[in-house]
Formats: C-alpha cells, structure tokens, sequence
C-alpha cells in the first residue's frame, strides 16, 4: 500500500473532537462515522503534555502522537518507522485553544466586544484571510471555548444554543441543539453533548448523519511514555506532494 494513500485517509487527531481540561488526564475509544460510511474507531490517550490515537487505515496500525512543542509524530508500528510534521508549539494537545485564531502573516484576527447570546456571554471575533472579501464573525464563548455563533461571508449562520443537562457514560453533560442556516434559507440542524468537568466534546450529531463519540472515557493518569517514538523507530520523509493535516487541538470547533 502506497504512503501517500495512507495520508490522504489518515484518521487525525483533530477529528476524535476531545479536548483536555487542565491536570485532566484519561483515556477513551473514539468512534467516528461519516454519512453512508462504515464506522472507523480507535484508541485515544489524553495526558498533561500529549495527545495519542491508535487506529487501523488500510489494513495499516498508525499511531499519532501530538506534544506540547506542537510536533506531530505519525507512527507505523508494523514498520517500525514514523513522519514528523511541526505545527505551532505552545498549546498544551488536546486543550480547546482559548481563543479561536491568532494573528499571523495571512490572517488578520482581531477581537471587539461581544455580546450575550442564548444566555451566554461571548465574545466578538472577526477571523479574515489573506485576500478573502470579508471576515468570518465568530461569537465566542470563553468559557467553553467554542463558538456559539458564526456568520459566514456567503451567508451561512452557524449557532449553538443550551437545552439542558444529561447523563453520558455515567457522567454529567451538557446538551446543545446546533443549528446552520444556509444563505437561501435552508436549515440543518444537530445535536452535541458537552463534559464541562473534562472540557470535552463527547458526543457529535449532525443533521446529514455524521456521528462522532467518545465511549469508554476513564479519568485517571496515562503514562508519558506513550507520548515518546520508541528508540528503535526510524525516521522517515514525506512523500513530495503530499499536505497532511498539522497538529491541533483536539476538537473542532462548532
């Protein structure tokens, strides 16, 4: 099987959507299923300063590994090899970032104000790249550190709204309907449930039938070493060509 295959179906880190709050260490089975697609799922190990997912793409064991310098290590244990991609060091992995961009070269991102929405006070956030006409406006909910509303140049809204409390996996969560208006008045809509002790996303449906989760979750210390390539591990270069997805944090913004 070609390298270049496997990176293109990657089932990245960014995608099993946990996020860590601090001295939260646990682990869990992260499933992720597309429309129309069979289930993929995989082993995810979250500690103070790293992030591991064990999967199988292609019939090929891949270890990623996220650290605290921003390095994401892909592994192929059957190998014995691994890539290294670097992303932006200073985020703890698995953490939600606490704000939602960050100034830089192709991207102006500027703060001003904010408001109350659905009951929570959040904060304005206009996030425009490089030669885009306009802005992305983002409401931000600090707290949480996710968006509870986005407006989209081409007219999309995104929001989030609270409509009560739940039991998930023996723990207490938080459910929120999210709702995404198109510019021509279509509307779709899901449903996510939310760890506020953990700060974890551990639960995702959405209107098309895209479903991810977290089963299994158990709080407790995780070994560093998990977060380490093994000595005997032999570096490897990516293919020419290839753009795998860089280190993030753990959960995608809704």
């Amino acid at each position: 099987m070609k390298l270049r295959s496997v990176l293109s179906s990657l089932f990245v880190l960014l995608s099993v959507s946990p996020a860590m709050a601090e001295g939260k260490s646990f682990t869990a089975d992260a499933i992720q299923q597309p429309p129309g697609q069979p289930a993929q799922s995989g082993k995810l190990y979250i500690g103070k300063n790293g992030a591991r997912f064990e999967f199988t793409a292609q019939g090929r064991q891949i270890v990623q590994i996220v650290t605290r310098d921003g390095k994401m290590k892909v592994l192929f244990p059957q190998q014995k090899n691994y890539m290294e991609i670097q992303g932006q060091p200073g985020e703890t992995p698995g953490r939600r970032p606490k704000v939602p961009c960050k100034p830089a070269p192709n991207l102006a991102c500027t703060k001003s104000g904010g408001e109350t929405i659905n009951g929570i006070k959040t904060e304005r956030w206009a996030m425009q790249p490089q030669g885009a006409p306009k802005a992305v406006v983002i409401f931000w909910d600090p707290k949480r550190s996710f968006a509870i509303r986005q407006l989209l140049p081409d007219g999309h809204v995104a929001e989030m709204r609270k409509t009560g409390e739940a039991d998930y996996e023996g723990r207490k969560v938080e459910k929120w309907v999210m709702v995404i208006k198109t510019g021509a008045g279509e509307k779709q809509n899901g449903e996510l449930l939310y760890d506020p002790e953990l700060e974890i996303t551990v639960r995702e449906q959405h209107g098309n039938g895209f479903l991810r989760e977290l089963k299994n979750i158990k709080v407790g210390a995780v070994d560093e070493a998990l977060f380490k390539v093994p000595s005997d591990f032999k570096k490897m270069q990516l293919p020419r060509g290839s753009r795998p997805l860089p280190p993030q944090g753990l959960a995608p913004r809704p």
